[in-house]
């Protein structure tokens, strides 16, 4: 992994057979961040786990082996105690150029990714709903 820090943005390049959400923490507790957003992320993962909440502890997790092109990642990274926590989606599109999507919750990187993150001045974190579930914003 190659990346570079700004006053607020984060620019990563992923190499092949790197962990996705890992460097994305790893970037982000080398930086110090409080909080990062996701603006753009593109490129090809592989082994694919994508999920989609059903309830409490079940996100009902599908794995695609891929490769799959990497069309768009949204969503947020905080920090709660002393554990960054992603919360992104991501869509992928497969060899017949159909696309998936859902809670992204583990890939791979086959080729090459490329990710800017964007560093909030605004600490976020997650603490549990119990109504849903859910591990929700604390803005």
């Amino acid at each position: 992994m190659q990346y570079r820090i700004g006053s607020k943005i984060m620019v990563v390049r992923m190499l092949p057979g790197e962990n996705y959400l890992e460097c994305l923490m790893q970037v982000c507790r080398e930086s110090g961040a409080g909080a990062a957003v996701v603006l753009s992320s593109i490129g090809q993962l592989r082994d694919v786990k994508l999920g989609y909440f059903v309830g409490p502890g079940d996100y009902s997790p599908d794995v695609f082996q891929g490769p799959c092109e990497l069309l768009s990642v949204s969503g947020s990274i905080s920090l709660t105690n002393d554990m960054y926590i992603p919360h992104l989606h991501a869509v992928l599109g497969q060899h017949d150029k159909s696309v998936i999507g859902g809670h992204l919750l583990s890939g791979t990187v086959e080729i090459t990714n490329e990710t800017v993150l964007s560093i909030l001045d605004v600490p976020m974190s997650r603490s549990m709903n119990p109504a849903t579930g859910s591990m929700d914003l604390v803005p």
